[in-house]
């Protein structure tokens, strides 16, 4: 189980809209798919996936000695939206979440903590997947002992 260092959330944004397509989206709209797309939230009109960065590799890099992750440890360099890394790009920072969210003209999205409440908790342990064991200790970082 993921530690409480990173705040769930039961929507991305409350009857809020897609940051790349700007069409409606209510509160319990967008798709996880946590054994498909981990880490990833998908918008139901233009299936845009959020969030833009590699999220799992910034949750491993900080990780602490327990594996419970400390936002204070992680490298924040990779924070960047993966489409465009180049630093002078304007959407290089477009769409990522550090795990409290990506923010844009005071709008806050909350992909990662969605996330957690419907791909890690709701799909792959409430509904008691075989395979959760797997998509828990991505690479070998076991969050719990078998």
């Amino acid at each position: 189980m993921f530690g409480n260092t990173i705040r769930r959330a039961w929507q991305v944004w409350s009857d809020g809209y897609c940051p790349a397509c700007k069409r409606p989206v209510p509160m319990y709209e967008w798709i996880a798919d946590a054994l498909g797309q981990p880490w990833k939230m998908r918008c139901p009109h233009c299936r845009e996936l959020f969030p833009k960065n590699d999220f799992l590799k910034f949750y491993r890099s900080g990780l602490n000695e327990q594996n419970v992750f400390d936002p204070k440890r992680a490298d924040r360099s990779l924070l960047f939206n993966l489409e465009h890394p180049d630093p002078a790009d304007p959407l290089h920072k477009f769409g990522v979440d550090d795990g409290e969210g990506y923010v844009e003209g005071g709008k806050r999205w909350r992909f990662i903590g969605a996330y957690l409440i419907y791909g890690q908790w709701k799909q792959a342990i409430v509904a008691g997947r075989g395979d959760a064991v797997e998509l828990i200790e991505l690479d070998n970082v076991r969050l719990w002992p078998r």
